[in-house]
């Protein structure tokens, strides 16, 4: 077994929650306004999304989907629109004053898991992030990875991904017990600001490229 690789694996999942980007955002924000539990599955959503990336990355599948321009404009599409109409809800159906105040639902935590989840696996930057990481880990010297090796990197990646999260999401939820409305509100303003802002530009980014492919 190559400890190495499990180990690069696992700091992989670490380097990729530690970044101040939309998933980091999203989990404070949850946190922070609805408690502990509901960021917590923000997190455990990003983690699973991270563990499926770092899989496809080590088998080579995000490298060679990455060379299809139809691949890179479909994902900029989807990944700028989700980030961008999850940023616009939140801006504008806030409702900091029933923060930690009523118990969120099984549905509302399995709702939240799923959209961390699909804005992990199709945010541009992340699959770009694991792509590179993807190369990065792979064991020198002509062996291959075995399917064991795939899994446990894969899993070691989710634990070291949910590990940094989770610890976000407590202190998040600890700060917004505290918190009043007034500043819960600001806290989802610009977590929404951030969404619109990333979503927006690739967004824009993906519609260019098609209007330059219909111009040709």
């Amino acid at each position: 077994m190559n400890y190495w690789f499990l180990a690069a694996c696992f700091f992989v999942g670490v380097s990729a929650s530690s970044t101040m980007g939309p998933i980091f955002i999203m989990t404070f924000n949850n946190s922070a306004v609805k408690g502990f539990l509901k960021g917590f599955f923000t997190a455990l959503g990003a983690a699973l999304g991270d563990g499926l990336l770092i899989f496809l990355g080590l088998v080579g599948m995000l490298a060679m989907l990455q060379k299809s321009a139809t691949y890179q404009v479909t994902i900029d599409l989807v990944g700028g629109s989700l980030l961008l109409l999850y940023g616009l809800k939140l801006l504008f159906y806030q409702t900091p004053e029933q923060s930690h105040s009523t118990p969120v639902s099984a549905n509302s935590l399995l709702l939240s898991a799923t959209k961390s989840f699909l804005s992990t696996v199709i945010n541009p930057l992340t699959i770009l992030f694991f792509m590179f990481a993807g190369a990065q880990v792979l064991p020198t010297g002509k062996q291959p990875l075995t399917t064991t090796d795939l899994l446990l990197g894969s899993t070691l990646t989710v634990l070291g991904s949910l590990g940094i999260l989770t610890i976000v999401a407590y202190i998040a939820s600890s700060i917004g017990k505290v918190m009043k409305p007034d500043k819960l509100k600001l806290v989802g303003t610009i977590t929404a600001c951030i969404m619109i802002t990333v979503g927006s530009f690739f967004f824009f980014d993906a519609l260019k490229v098609i209007v330059q492919v219909f111009n040709k």
